[in-house]
């Protein structure tokens, strides 16, 4: 226990090291006027609020390249001239999309105001502007061919293969299993698979006992980013 409590220590020391670092350096780097603070949303992502308003600081963990996020802010730039609301990626004084901040990486983004509803918060009449809105977002960028450079194969975060159910079940527990062994601090994300995991390996198993294994792999086959769900998504009521 000392030594996990030490190391939160540490954990939190070099987190608070990262916030500073932002408070002091963003100003100078963005139009953004005096920054007067920056707080920590998730790993690698911070708030930023300055004289300027509010923004979103970001260590990206993919899309490093500058010619990747071109093809990001190319995007954007087209859903925005499309009425499609998502996050402005601001430029650096120097013109450039990234910044580096003793040896890592940043990107700014607008801040979108809205309220963040959560996992269990979007029913109803919420998931039916959500299915519009990513419906309208795919009209918007029908034919549209993007600047700069997307992610290759090789460069995307690893795809987890769901053609087999059972061994994912077995992934998921080992994972649990590792997770606890080594004890806190734990991540925002594995605190979130810690707290859930009885209701993911439920779901897991629903699939196990009502699809065989013949049919299951027989289903069409789609990579899934899940990058459109609940935490990227706000609403405006």
């Amino acid at each position: 226990k000392e030594l996990y409590s030490d190391l939160g220590a540490k954990v939190d020391l070099v987190l608070k090291s990262d916030e500073k670092l932002l408070e002091d350096k963003l100003g100078d780097l963005y139009e953004i006027g005096k920054v007067f603070s920056v707080s920590k949303i998730q790993d690698g992502v911070f708030e930023v609020i300055s004289e300027e308003g509010k923004y979103i600081a970001k260590s990206p963990q993919f899309r490093v390249s500058a010619e990747q996020i071109l093809f990001e802010r190319s995007i954007i730039n087209h859903l925005k001239e499309n009425n499609f609301p998502t996050a402005k990626l601001f430029k650096n004084k120097d013109g450039e999309l990234i910044s580096t901040i003793k040896g890592n990486s940043y990107v700014l983004y607008e801040y979108i105001e809205g309220e963040e509803l959560g996992w269990s918060g979007i029913s109803g009449n919420q998931l039916i502007a959500a299915a519009k809105n990513l419906a309208y977002y795919h009209d918007a960028m029908y034919g549209f061919i993007p600047l700069g450079k997307p992610l290759m194969h090789n460069e995307e975060p690893p795809l987890v293969d769901l053609a087999d159910p059972e061994r994912n079940i077995s992934r998921l527990e080992q994972v649990k299993h590792d997770i606890e062994s080594r004890g806190p601090p734990y991540s925002i994300r594995e605190k979130f698979f810690i707290d859930n995991y009885k209701f993911i390996i439920k779901q897991a198993r629903l699939l196990v006992n009502n699809l065989s294994t013949s049919i299951y792999k027989d289903l069409p086959k789609l990579t899934v980013h899940g990058d459109y769900q609940a935490r990227n998504i706000k609403f405006i009521r």
